[in-house]
C-alpha cells in the first residue's frame, strides 16, 4: 500500500525539493537538479538481525507500505520487523537527512545497508576515490568537486560510528550515485572498511543524522563543514600536556634485518655473522660491543642535537612476527642481554637522553623449550610441551629454532609434532613458539609502559602494528587513557585516525610521501603534529623544505641515529633553520 499527502515544494534560500508518493521527485540547489529519479529511494539493500541464541537471519527489504508527508518532508516505510522514517529538511544551502530505524522484531538489528537518496551531479566529480567515511575516531565529511560547484556529505553526529558515503549507481562511475548509510560489525561489504558496531535492540530505535551541503565553484571544505570539525574538536579536545620536542628523536636499531639467519647470532645483533651469543666468551664479547655501540649512538645523537632515542628492536629479529614490542621480555627473548641491559640503557640516561622503546598493543605469549629434530618430525626434550592449537594458529603458527621459523603442520601429542618442511637433523636445540593476539590493548600497553617507566624511566614509545587482524585501528580512546595515566610520556602510534592526534604524535613516513597530517586532521586539530621518519640520504634533500615546514608546525623528525651519515646532517640543518626561524 502506498499513500501520499499533497506535496508542495518547500521554500528555501538555495535547496528545494518536492515529494511524491514514494519519496522525492525533485531536489535542486540554485535551480540545478540533483535528484537521480530512477533511484527509487529511500530503499533498504539488506538488513540482518540476531536472536539471543546467536541465530542470524536476513530481514525483508521491500516495505509493506510507504506513506509520505510533503509538509513534514518524511517518508515512512513499514516492514514486518519495524519501520524506517526518512526525513528531509531544506536548510539554506544544506539538505538535512534523518533516518530513524524502529526495531519491532524479536531480534537485534546488527547490520544494515540503506540508500536514503539517489543523487546525480551536474558533471562528473573530479576525484572519486574518497567514497566512504566511518565516524570512527574522526569526523565524517566527504567533499566532492564537480567543477561548477562542490558538495559535502557530512555526518551531523560526531560520536557514534556510522558508515556514510556515495555508492556508484552506474558503471563506470560517473554522475549518478546513491547516498549510503551502513552498519556492519563483520566488515562484509568491504573488508578494508572498519567494523561498524551500532546495534538496535528489540523495542528500540536509532536515528542517523547526515546532511548534504552545497557550495559554488571554489568553496572550501572548511567553509561547508567547518562546524562539524569544530564540534568534533570541542567534543574530543586535544589534551597533550606538553608540546612536541624542538629536537629530533633518534631511531636506534641494533639488529640489522628481519630473520637474519646467522647460526651463532640468531637475533641478528649488528647484522653480523661474527657475533656469537652461543658461548660464554662470545656473550662477553657481545656485551663489550653493545656498550661500545651505545657510545657511538650517543656521539651521533649529540652531534645531531637529538632530544632522545627509541630502542627499536631490543628483543631481536629472530621471529617471523618481526618487531615484538616486548621490552619487558627482552632478556627472555634475547638471553645474551642478561647482565648488560641496565648498563647499556644507563649509558643513554647518563648522557642526559630520554629513552624509549617499540611497543605493540597485542598480547605476546611465548613458550620456550628444547627439542630434537629429524626431518619434519620434532620431539620434545624439556621445557614447554606442544599444544594442539599451534597448528594453523593465525596469531603465530611457527616454531622458531636455529636460523629459521618453521610452519607447523600438525601436533600429534604434547611431545610430538610435524613440520611442513624438512629441517635436517639436530639434537638438544633451543626453540620458542610465540604468538601475538588482540586482547585488551590498554592493559597490554599499560603494563609495558609501566614496566619500562619504572625500570628505566622510559618516556618515548613507538607503537607498532596498531591494527587488529581485521584491519581495525587501535581506538584513540585507548591512547587517551594512557595519556591520562602517563602525562609526561610521548606516544607515537603507527596507524592512526584523526582523534589519535588529540593524545599522541602519530608516525608518518616521508619515504612513502607522508609528511603532514591529513587534511581532515588539520581541519580538526590545527596544531596536530606527528613523528616523521626521514627518508634515505638520497631522498632527504628533495623534501627538506617540507620537513622544515612540518617541524615548524609542530611535528618531530625521526632519524637513524646509530651511525653517522649525510641524512643526519640535513636533519641537523633543518632544526637549525626552524629554531632560528629561517624557513
Amino acid at each position: 500500500m502506498t499513500t501520499a499527502e499533497p506535496a508542495p515544494a518547500t521554500t528555501s534560500t538555495s535547496v528545494q525539493f518536492t515529494m511524491g508518493a514514494t519519496g522525492l521527485t525533485s531536489l535542486t540547489w540554485n535551480g540545478q537538479e540533483f535528484l537521480f529519479p530512477g533511484g527509487n529511494t529511500p530503499s533498504v539493500v539488506n538488513a540482518f538481525s540476531v536472536d539471543a541464541a546467536g541465530n542470524t537471519k536476513g530481514l525483508k527489504t521491500s516495505p509493506n507500505s510507504t506513506v509520505t508527508d510533503g509538509q513534514a518532508g518524511t517518508v515512512t516505510q513499514t516492514f514486518d520487523w519495524g519501520s524506517i522514517l526518512t526525513q528531509y529538511q531544506a536548510l539554506e544551502d544544506k539538505l538535512a537527512i534523518n533516518v530513524t530505524i524502529q526495531n519491532a522484531g524479536p531480534g537485534t538489528i546488527y547490520r544494515y545497508w540503506i540508500y536514503p537518496l539517489a543523487f546525480t551531479f551536474p558533471a562528473t566529480p573530479v576525484i572519486l576515490n574518497n567514497t566512504a567515511t566511518f565516524n570512527v575516531d574522526g569526523p565524517s565529511s566527504i567533499y566532492w568537486d564537480y567543477v561548477n560547484g562542490v558538495v559535502d556529505l557530512v555526518n551531523e553526529d560526531v560520536v557514534q560510528p556510522l558508515a556514510i558515503g556515495f555508492w556508484q549507481a552506474e558503471s563506470p562511475a560517473n554522475k549518478k550515485w546513491f547516498l549510503i548509510v551502513y552498519v556492519d560489525p563483520g566488515q562484509n561489504l568491504n573488508p578494508n572498511w572498519p567494523a561498524i558496531i551500532r546495534p538496535i535492540d528489540p523495542g528500540t530505535s536509532d536515528t542517523l543524522t547526515m546532511s548534504l551541503r552545497f557550495g559554488g565553484p571554489g568553496a572550501y571544505e572548511d567553509q561547508l563543514a567547518g562546524d562539524i570539525y569544530a564540534l568534533y574538536r570541542n567534543t574530543f579536545p586535544r589534551v597533550l600536556m606538553q608540546s612536541a620536542p624542538r629536537k629530533p628523536i633518534a631511531r636506534l636499531s641494533f639488529c640489522g634485518r628481519f630473520r637474519p639467519g646467522f647460526p651463532t647470532n640468531p637475533r641478528g645483533w649488528f647484522n653480523s655473522s661474527g657475533v656469537d651469543v652461543t658461548t660464554a666468551q662470545g656473550v662477553a664479547n657481545f656485551h663489550k660491543g653493545l656498550l661500545s655501540s651505545a657510545d657511538s649512538c650517543i656521539a651521533e645523537m649529540t652531534r645531531v642535537g637529538a632530544y632522545g632515542g627509541i630502542l627499536w628492536d631490543l628483543d631481536g629479529q629472530q621471529s617471523d612476527l618481526s618487531y615484538l614490542g616486548v621490552p619487558e621480555m627482552a632478556e627472555i627473548m634475547a638471553p645474551e642481554l642478561i647482565g648488560i641491559l641496565d648498563d647499556f640503557i644507563g649509558k643513554f640516561q647518563a648522557a642526559g637522553f630520554p629513552i624509549g622503546f617499540t611497543l605493540r598493543p597485542q598480547e605476546f605469549n611465548v613458550e620456550i623449550g628444547v627439542i630434537n629434530v629429524s626431518g619434519t618430525k620434532v620431539t620434545w626434550v624439556r621445557g614447554a610441551q606442544f599444544q594442539s592449537s599451534w597448528a594453523g594458529d593465525i596469531n603465530g603458527g611457527a616454531l622458531a629454532f636455529g636460523v629459521n621459523n618453521y610452519t607447523i603442520a600438525s601436533v600429534e601429542s604434547p611431545t610430538s609434532l610435524t613440520l611442513f618442511n624438512d629441517t635436517g637433523t639436530a639434537n638438544q636445540v633451543p626453540y620458542f613458539y610465540a604468538t601475538l593476539t588482540n586482547t585488551d590493548p590498554y592493559t597490554v600497553m599499560q603494563k609495558k609502559i609501566q614496566y619500562t617507566y619504572v625500570r628505566w624511566g622510559a618516556t618515548l614509545f613507538y607503537v607498532d602494528s596498531t591494527l587488529d587482524y581485521q584491519g581495525n585501528i587501535t581506538p584513540a580512546e585507548i591512547f587517551g587513557r594512557l595519556r591520562e595515566e602517563y602525562p609526561n610520556v610521548y606516544i607515537f602510534p603507527e596507524w592512526k585516525s584523526t582523534r589519535h592526534y588529540a593524545y599522541t604524535y602519530p608516525w608518518t613516513d616521508a619515504a612513502n610521501g607522508y609528511i603532514f597530517p591529513s587534511k581532515s586532521t588539520m581541519l580538526t586539530y590545527p596544531l596536530g603534529g606527528g613523528l616523521i621518519r626521514v627518508p634515505s640520504d638520497e631522498q632527504i634533500a628533495s623534501v627538506q623544505q617540507q620537513l622544515a615546514e612540518a617541524v615548524a608546525a609542530g611535528s618531530v623528525l625521526l632519524f637513524d641515529g646509530w651511525y653517522p651519515h649525510s641524512g643526519n646532517d640535513v636533519v641537523k640543518e633543518i632544526y637549525a633553520r626552524v629554531n632560528s626561524r629561517r624557513i
